[in-house]
């Protein structure tokens, strides 16, 4: 499998621009605001990066926060998800 990145401030933006808020996608997930923060400084979580991946239509196996990016483990997905950020930012 190929591992591509996104830019953890373009999933941020997507998440504002569908939901308002990341708190608000967050609640409306089940998670917390802190939870999804601690997520995007590199603390592992299943259930939101199962939740992101789910935005994002790909597989929650194949997030993981790398530097300031959220890797994933295909190509074909990131390209997917690619085209959901430059629709919405």
């Amino acid at each position: 499998m190929q591992v591509s990145t996104l830019d953890k401030e373009d999933v941020k933006c997507v998440l504002r621009k569908r939901h308002g808020s990341v708190r608000n996608w967050a609640r409306s997930k089940g998670l917390t605001g802190q939870q999804v923060a601690d997520f995007m400084r590199g603390r592992s979580s299943a259930k939101v990066a199962k939740a992101i991946a789910a935005e994002f239509q790909i597989e929650g196996h194949a997030l993981s926060i790398v530097s300031e990016s959220i890797k994933l483990d295909n190509s074909s997905e990131n390209a997917a998800a690619q085209l959901l950020i430059a629709e919405a930012c």
